[in-house]
């Protein structure tokens, strides 16, 4: 059955695909609301409201929301980024239409305790310290704000200690009433379930008042080309070399990127994993990403190494994606990484949870949504060309940022050799 895609009169934009050979369903509120919309005084609230929205509403404890799920095997989860906040949940098909109206009762009628507050509020200060423990969590973090120089896009989406100390409990609700139950969200349902009866729990849903936008419109994020560096406390050095991307909102572009990234870094087979770590042994981690945004976008590709091996890490990193740029994919490396996007997706289409994701990513990305079965033919329109162009467009010296974050010793030498 096609995705049925509706625009509820309570605003709020209701896309559900059917699965009738599955035994579960997927259900996600999607918020257009992240850190990057925190104004100053704000700075992680909209995660604290993640964790507190799990606490309890006026008719139900936080242990009976939990009980419920735990008791037929499902599970509710929920996230924060940069540009959104996802309530989501997985349960057999019998219970869909319940585990919705738990959901839409979780986020409109939260408690939002006193006593709830400070209790999370140390559960996220412990969350944030194991961020600093990590060297991975800390090293992407201190990249981006060397990359985008503290806008908004590069803050810690959990805020800082300082930040969750100082965040006042009013600050907490005034952010829940004017804006997390004021802006209607995305809903994305997939799997097996009563469609008519998913609309009618989602379309009683009452959003408070109607939004008024008084978000936080800050300038684009324009990446930091050059070398930059931080010392870190821990013994191995990471490495990350970034650049900007065109924001193109295509689902030709994002696939492009995706062809890219597989060839690049994304896979075991790709190029930076099979030299840098099967080949020099210089890490135990490599890989690469990319990201759109609203207004940005970009590539990064991610080291770990041992201190020692800093200089000559970023020096084959370097060399590799020098590589890409003069000497372009091979045809076969291009099929390959077709063949393993689309092999991915496929293994992916009976998992519930994927799908509704699947769903929400596409339409925050550019509006709408491409059917499972029509990606395979996007991707194998994608030449040769159309990749090396992207390629050529991107991976300029000029707009390279390489951050490296590691024991000053290895941020020392690293210094000189990149001089």
């Amino acid at each position: 059955m096609p995705t049925i895609d509706r625009t509820l009169s309570n605003g709020i934009r209701l896309v559900m695909e059917p699965i009738a050979a599955s035994n579960s369903a997927a259900i996600g509120f999607w918020f257009p609301i992240g850190s990057r919309d925190e104004p100053d005084g704000y700075h992680g609230v909209t995660h604290f409201l993640e964790h507190l929205i799990f606490k309890g509403t006026s008719s139900r404890t936080s242990r009976e929301i939990a009980l419920f799920f735990d008791r037929v095997g499902g599970y509710i989860n929920a996230f924060t980024e940069r540009e959104l906040m996802c309530i989501m949940c997985v349960v057999p098909a019998n219970i869909v239409v319940e585990a919705t109206e738990i959901i839409g009762e979780m986020v409109y009628s939260s408690l939002l305790d006193s006593v709830d507050i400070e209790t999370e509020r140390s559960v996220i200060l412990s969350e944030i310290f194991a961020v600093y423990d990590d060297p991975d969590e800390s090293g992407m973090e201190r990249a981006l704000e060397l990359m985008y120089q503290k806008h908004a896009v590069s803050l810690p989406i959990t805020g800082t200690i300082d930040e969750i100390r100082r965040l006042k409990a009013e600050t907490i609700r005034s952010w829940y009433h004017k804006v997390i139950t004021t802006v209607p969200p995305l809903v994305t349902v997939a799997g097996k379930f009563d469609y008519s009866a998913i609309e009618q729990k989602i379309a009683a849903l009452r959003l408070s008042i109607s939004f008024e936008n008084n978000l936080i419109e800050a300038n684009n994020p324009v990446m930091t080309p050059g070398f930059q560096t931080r010392w870190s406390p821990f013994s191995q050095s990471q490495l990350y070399l970034s650049w900007p991307v065109k924001n193109l909102r295509t689902s030709e572009h994002w696939y492009t990127w995706a062809i890219i990234n597989a060839i690049a870094g994304d896979t075991v087979s790709s190029r930076l994993f099979q030299q840098l770590r099967e080949k020099d042994g210089l890490c135990y981690s490599v890989y690469s990403f990319y990201v759109f945004n609203r207004d940005s976008a970009l590539w990064t590709s991610c080291l770990t190494t041992p201190a020692e091996k800093t200089t000559k890490a970023i020096d084959q990193l370097v060399k590799e994606l020098d590589k890409i740029v003069y000497n372009g994919f091979t045809e076969q490396e291009i099929l390959d990484a077709k063949s393993h996007i689309v092999g991915e997706i496929s293994l992916s289409a009976d998992d519930t949870e994927y799908r509704m994701k699947r769903i929400a990513r596409q339409i925050l990305f550019n509006g709408s949504t491409v059917d499972v079965d029509k990606v395979e033919s996007i991707i194998n329109k994608i030449d040769s060309q159309m990749i090396q162009n992207c390629v050529f467009e991107t991976f300029t010296k000029a707009m390279q940022s390489l951050v490296v974050y590691g024991p000053k010793r290895a941020v020392k030498g690293a210094k000189k050799a990149w001089k």
